[in-house]
């Protein structure tokens, strides 16, 4: 082969060569450079929104739903799905705490656990004990940030309450409630709970007892966890004593956490109550209604050390004292002998 045959011959291999290396490079170079672009752009981000972005992608939940269940297989569903549902860029927790079920109800949380283990925190009571131990349980053993109590056959409309809740929380430290306006469903009639126009009501402690009805319905209403060492201490004092009652029901929650700051309401019908005529609440008449409303106020006269808030609730005692008085002709034989009891110790 000529010289110059073997120099065409190689040179055309080292040029193919270069042209495939140079091309390599290039395309490697543009990957880079991509790269880096979109890399720089996220990391500016992530620098101008800093504490977003530390809110938001927190590993820990935020906020937790007590759910407690007994013998709930009608509803649980429902209930549950109204919260999985929920458009929110906070972390959450559905905490499930089963008072021994005898029907479906424990199989059907166990598929939600299996399809959302990251969600789902389940515990059985080895035998039932009434609902007695559920609220205890849930004050001593909350630890995120935010909570409610929802009850198993109750159910949210609104995809952004959560977000709602938490960012009016996040924005407002002075506050304990975040709640809102709800349906309350009984049989097949539907009445929204609050009619009147307002907005937004801000309210206080010393408003109570607030007339608004959802104030009462554990589906509207969300808390700021204000338990402390403290806190529970007093609380825990309370078992096992005639006057345990002061600590279990929707209206103890609301005292102790107005106690603690103050509350938000909004005029947006998020949720639904499921009124059914055999609930713990709903079976009783009027008067019986007003009469225990009487009885947890008066009982928890002496919970509170401050004197500004112990004169408020003997206030509110005489309030609903004045109301069962009213209706005393729908009382039992025991209930009005603890009317008359009760009228004589607010006498003192």
């Amino acid at each position: 082969m000529g010289i110059f045959k073997l120099i065409k011959k190689y040179s055309k291999k080292n040029v193919n060569k270069v042209l495939l290396n140079t091309l390599e490079f290039l395309k490697n170079k543009i990957i880079e450079l991509e790269y880096t672009q979109k890399y720089n752009q996220i990391a500016q981000r992530l620098d101008d929104n800093k504490e977003l972005y530390q809110k938001y992608l927190d590993k820990e939940p935020i906020f937790t739903f007590c759910m407690p269940t007994y013998n709930g297989e009608k509803y649980i569903a429902r209930a549950l799905e109204s919260i999985l549902m929920q458009e929110t860029s906070y972390k959450y927790k559905i905490w499930i705490i089963d008072d021994c079920s005898t029907d479906n109800t424990v199989n059907i949380i166990r598929e939600y656990e299996k399809k959302y283990p990251d969600i789902f925190d389940i515990y059985v009571n080895p035998v039932n004990e009434r609902g007695l131990t559920v609220a205890p349980r849930i004050y001593n053993n909350v630890k995120t940030k935010y909570w409610m109590n929802f009850d198993q056959d109750d159910y949210w409309l609104s995809k952004d309450k959560l977000e709602r809740g938490i960012t009016y929380f996040e924005n407002h430290p002075e506050c304990t409630i975040f709640s809102s306006n709800l349906i309350v469903k009984s049989q097949n009639k539907l009445e929204v709970a609050y009619k009147g126009n307002q907005d937004s009501i801000n309210f206080s402690f010393f408003d109570y007892p607030v007339p608004l009805r959802i104030l009462m319905q554990t589906s509207a209403t969300m808390y700021r966890n204000i338990f402390n060492e403290k806190i529970l201490a007093h609380i825990n004092s309370y078992m096992g004593t005639d006057k345990q009652h002061c600590i279990l029901g929707d209206t103890f929650r609301n005292v102790l956490a107005l106690s603690q700051g103050c509350g938000r309401y909004e005029n947006s019908v998020d949720s639904v109550y499921n009124w059914t005529e055999n609930g713990t609440w709903s079976k009783l008449n009027a008067g019986q209604q007003e009469f225990y409303n009487l009885q947890y106020f008066y009982d928890s006269i002496d919970f509170f050390d401050d004197v500004s808030l112990k004169n408020k609730i003997k206030e509110v005692a005489k309030f609903y004292f004045n109301n069962t008085e009213k209706l005393s002709d729908m009382l039992n034989k025991k209930e009005l002998e603890e009317l008359n009891t009760i009228k004589k110790g607010l006498r003192k």
